[in-house]
């Protein structure tokens, strides 16, 4: 029995150390992790940076349309340009009204 007492404490030892060892690689483990979101978000705010104050301006004059027309114009360009856009099946947008129904005429199709 002496030697049983002597394995329990031998193993109660041994197990013991193995938790102080795997507390120690948690410690790590989350600092690591602390250090690599940390750099993550660090990364994410540059990429924002770069897209708000440097990207997007630039894509105003690259628009043809836009090359020379001041930035309080750009909603109503860009909404033009949507109705001109085909849809999501391929076909287009059609007017409301036509010109000669505009101006009262009957459309083409019933004359």
């Amino acid at each position: 029995q002496g030697q049983q007492f002597e394995s329990i404490e031998r193993q109660a030892e041994i197990a013991s150390v193995n938790t102080k060892q795997a507390v120690s690689e948690l410690r790590k483990a989350v600092d690591r992790q602390r250090g690599t979101r940390e750099r993550l978000c660090c990364m994410l705010a540059v990429a924002v940076f770069l897209l708000c104050f440097i990207i997007l301006p630039h894509l105003h004059s690259l628009h043809p349309r836009l090359e020379h027309m001041p930035a309080g114009d750009l909603p109503s360009v860009l909404a033009a340009e949507a109705l001109e856009q085909p849809l999501l099946l391929g076909t287009r947008r059609q007017p409301a009204a036509t010109a000669a129904e505009e101006r009262g005429a009957a459309p083409a199709a019933l004359t």
